[in-house]
Protein backbone atom coordinates (compact mmCIF):
# COMPACT_ATOMS: atom_id res chain seq x y z
CA UNK A 1 0.00 0.00 0.00
CA UNK A 2 2.91 2.47 0.78
CA UNK A 3 4.65 1.56 -2.33
CA UNK A 4 1.23 2.47 -4.29
CA UNK A 5 0.81 5.66 -2.35
CA UNK A 6 4.40 6.80 -3.14
CA UNK A 7 3.93 6.31 -6.79
CA UNK A 8 0.28 7.47 -7.46
CA UNK A 9 0.52 10.73 -4.81
CA UNK A 10 3.20 12.37 -7.30
CA UNK A 11 1.45 11.47 -10.48
CA UNK A 12 -1.97 12.60 -9.57
CA UNK A 13 -0.09 16.04 -8.40
CA UNK A 14 1.94 16.16 -11.73
CA UNK A 15 -1.64 15.68 -13.58
CA UNK A 16 -3.20 18.77 -11.69
CA UNK A 17 -0.52 20.45 -12.66
CA UNK A 18 -0.41 20.21 -16.32
CA UNK A 19 -4.17 21.51 -16.29
CA UNK A 20 -2.66 25.11 -15.25
CA UNK A 21 -0.27 24.71 -17.15
CA UNK A 22 -0.62 27.34 -20.08
CA UNK A 23 -0.29 25.60 -23.97
CA UNK A 24 2.51 27.50 -26.01
CA UNK A 25 1.76 29.86 -28.73
CA UNK A 26 2.35 28.86 -32.06
CA UNK A 27 4.87 32.34 -33.02
CA UNK A 28 6.26 32.25 -36.20
CA UNK A 29 9.88 33.68 -36.13
CA UNK A 30 11.86 35.86 -38.79
CA UNK A 31 15.40 34.95 -37.29
CA UNK A 32 17.03 37.37 -39.92
CA UNK A 33 14.95 40.25 -39.30
CA UNK A 34 14.68 39.49 -35.24
CA UNK A 35 10.80 39.40 -35.70
CA UNK A 36 8.06 37.23 -33.57
CA UNK A 37 4.70 37.21 -35.18
CA UNK A 38 2.40 35.77 -32.90
CA UNK A 39 -0.30 32.80 -33.08
CA UNK A 40 -3.04 35.82 -32.98
CA UNK A 41 -2.80 39.16 -34.12
CA UNK A 42 -6.29 40.68 -33.18
CA UNK A 43 -9.29 38.34 -33.79
CA UNK A 44 -7.09 36.59 -36.28
CA UNK A 45 -5.37 33.83 -35.78
CA UNK A 46 -2.21 32.32 -37.50
CA UNK A 47 -3.17 29.91 -40.03
CA UNK A 48 0.85 29.05 -41.25
CA UNK A 49 4.30 30.72 -42.26
CA UNK A 50 6.69 29.89 -44.80
CA UNK A 51 10.29 30.73 -45.86
CA UNK A 52 10.00 30.96 -49.89
CA UNK A 53 13.06 29.29 -50.83
CA UNK A 54 13.75 32.33 -53.81
CA UNK A 55 16.50 34.47 -52.32
CA UNK A 56 15.11 37.56 -51.41
CA UNK A 57 11.57 37.01 -51.18
CA UNK A 58 11.60 35.77 -47.15
CA UNK A 59 8.73 34.97 -45.35
CA UNK A 60 4.59 34.42 -45.56
CA UNK A 61 3.11 34.44 -42.44
CA UNK A 62 -0.92 34.10 -43.28
CA UNK A 63 -4.20 34.82 -41.11
CA UNK A 64 -7.69 34.05 -40.60
CA UNK A 65 -10.06 36.64 -38.62
CA UNK A 66 -13.14 34.62 -39.88
CA UNK A 67 -14.50 37.65 -42.07
CA UNK A 68 -11.26 38.49 -43.36
CA UNK A 69 -8.16 37.18 -44.51
CA UNK A 70 -4.45 38.71 -44.11
CA UNK A 71 -1.26 37.93 -45.23
CA UNK A 72 2.38 39.52 -43.61
CA UNK A 73 5.34 39.18 -45.74
CA UNK A 74 9.02 40.02 -44.61
CA UNK A 75 11.81 40.15 -47.42
CA UNK A 76 14.13 42.28 -48.66
CA UNK A 77 13.98 41.40 -52.72
CA UNK A 78 18.16 41.34 -52.22
CA UNK A 79 18.16 45.16 -51.90
CA UNK A 80 20.37 46.93 -49.68
CA UNK A 81 19.51 50.02 -47.65
CA UNK A 82 16.01 49.37 -46.92
CA UNK A 83 15.38 52.31 -44.19
CA UNK A 84 12.63 51.88 -41.18
CA UNK A 85 9.61 53.93 -42.33
CA UNK A 86 7.94 55.12 -45.40
CA UNK A 87 9.94 58.53 -46.29
CA UNK A 88 12.73 55.80 -48.38
CA UNK A 89 12.44 55.99 -52.44
CA UNK A 90 13.27 52.28 -51.95
CA UNK A 91 9.96 51.67 -50.02
CA UNK A 92 8.17 53.61 -51.98
CA UNK A 93 9.21 51.71 -55.30
CA UNK A 94 7.86 48.91 -53.65
CA UNK A 95 4.54 50.01 -52.16
CA UNK A 96 4.11 51.07 -56.19
CA UNK A 97 5.02 47.39 -56.93
CA UNK A 98 2.66 45.65 -54.19
CA UNK A 99 0.11 47.77 -55.98
CA UNK A 100 1.06 47.20 -59.47
CA UNK A 101 0.23 43.27 -58.22
CA UNK A 102 -3.29 43.97 -57.20
CA UNK A 103 -3.99 44.55 -61.08
CA UNK A 104 -1.57 42.03 -62.51
CA UNK A 105 -3.68 39.59 -60.64
CA UNK A 106 -6.78 40.40 -62.02
CA UNK A 107 -5.75 40.35 -65.46
CA UNK A 108 -4.15 36.84 -64.72
CA UNK A 109 -7.69 35.22 -63.68
CA UNK A 110 -9.36 37.49 -66.55
CA UNK A 111 -11.39 39.69 -63.87
CA UNK A 112 -12.10 43.71 -64.10
CA UNK A 113 -9.53 45.99 -63.31
CA UNK A 114 -9.53 46.75 -59.58
CA UNK A 115 -11.03 49.97 -58.51
CA UNK A 116 -8.80 52.19 -55.85
CA UNK A 117 -11.03 53.13 -53.34
CA UNK A 118 -8.26 55.24 -51.48
CA UNK A 119 -4.73 56.11 -50.56
CA UNK A 120 -3.53 56.76 -47.34
CA UNK A 121 -0.49 57.01 -44.80
CA UNK A 122 -1.56 55.62 -41.89
CA UNK A 123 0.08 55.38 -38.21
CA UNK A 124 0.04 51.73 -36.56
CA UNK A 125 1.39 51.87 -33.29
CA UNK A 126 3.83 54.26 -34.10
CA UNK A 127 5.12 52.55 -37.45
CA UNK A 128 4.05 54.42 -40.72
CA UNK A 129 2.68 52.18 -43.78
CA UNK A 130 1.65 53.46 -46.80
CA UNK A 131 -1.73 52.39 -47.66
CA UNK A 132 -3.80 51.44 -50.67
CA UNK A 133 -7.72 49.97 -51.04
CA UNK A 134 -9.08 48.28 -53.39
CA UNK A 135 -12.76 46.98 -54.50
CA UNK A 136 -12.37 44.27 -57.02
CA UNK A 137 -14.49 41.22 -58.45
CA UNK A 138 -13.54 37.50 -57.62
CA UNK A 139 -16.05 35.28 -58.85
CA UNK A 140 -19.38 35.92 -57.72
CA UNK A 141 -17.31 37.70 -54.85
CA UNK A 142 -17.13 41.41 -54.04
CA UNK A 143 -14.20 42.19 -52.19
CA UNK A 144 -12.50 45.17 -50.45
CA UNK A 145 -8.47 44.59 -50.14
CA UNK A 146 -5.53 46.55 -48.47
CA UNK A 147 -2.21 46.40 -49.50
CA UNK A 148 0.40 48.52 -46.55
CA UNK A 149 3.84 48.75 -46.99
CA UNK A 150 6.55 49.79 -44.66
CA UNK A 151 10.41 49.19 -44.42
CA UNK A 152 11.78 47.79 -41.03
CA UNK A 153 14.83 45.98 -39.60
CA UNK A 154 16.34 46.13 -43.23
CA UNK A 155 13.43 44.66 -44.83
CA UNK A 156 10.50 45.70 -46.32
CA UNK A 157 6.88 44.44 -44.54
CA UNK A 158 4.10 44.27 -46.92
CA UNK A 159 0.76 43.57 -45.35
CA UNK A 160 -2.15 42.16 -47.73
CA UNK A 161 -5.59 41.96 -45.90
CA UNK A 162 -9.12 41.22 -47.47
CA UNK A 163 -12.57 40.63 -46.34
CA UNK A 164 -16.45 40.87 -48.52
CA UNK A 165 -17.20 44.42 -49.67
CA UNK A 166 -20.69 43.85 -48.49
CA UNK A 167 -20.96 47.20 -46.02
CA UNK A 168 -17.86 49.31 -47.49
CA UNK A 169 -17.43 50.70 -43.98
CA UNK A 170 -17.59 47.51 -41.44
CA UNK A 171 -15.55 46.14 -44.13
CA UNK A 172 -13.03 48.81 -44.26
CA UNK A 173 -13.23 48.92 -40.52
CA UNK A 174 -11.94 44.85 -40.33
CA UNK A 175 -9.36 46.17 -42.66
CA UNK A 176 -7.84 48.84 -40.57
CA UNK A 177 -8.19 46.75 -37.38
CA UNK A 178 -5.92 44.25 -38.34
CA UNK A 179 -3.31 46.82 -39.44
CA UNK A 180 -3.34 48.81 -36.05
CA UNK A 181 -3.41 45.32 -34.10
CA UNK A 182 -0.63 44.52 -36.33
CA UNK A 183 1.37 47.77 -35.82
CA UNK A 184 1.02 46.84 -32.02
CA UNK A 185 3.07 44.04 -32.62
CA UNK A 186 5.73 45.67 -34.67
CA UNK A 187 5.97 47.95 -32.08
CA UNK A 188 6.24 45.82 -29.31
CA UNK A 189 9.18 44.38 -31.30
CA UNK A 190 10.53 47.50 -32.24
CA UNK A 191 10.76 48.37 -28.12
CA UNK A 192 13.34 44.69 -27.33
Amino acid sequence: MRVSTRFWLPLLALLASLGTVSVASAEYLVEEAGLRFPDQIGTAKQTGGKRYPQPGLGHGIDYNGGSYGASIYIYDRGASGIADGVASDVVRSEFARARSDIAAIQRQQNAPEPQLVGERKVSAGGIEFLTATYRYRRGDLDTLSLVAMTGLRRNFIKVRIGTRASDDDAAQARLDDFLQNFGQVLAGANSR
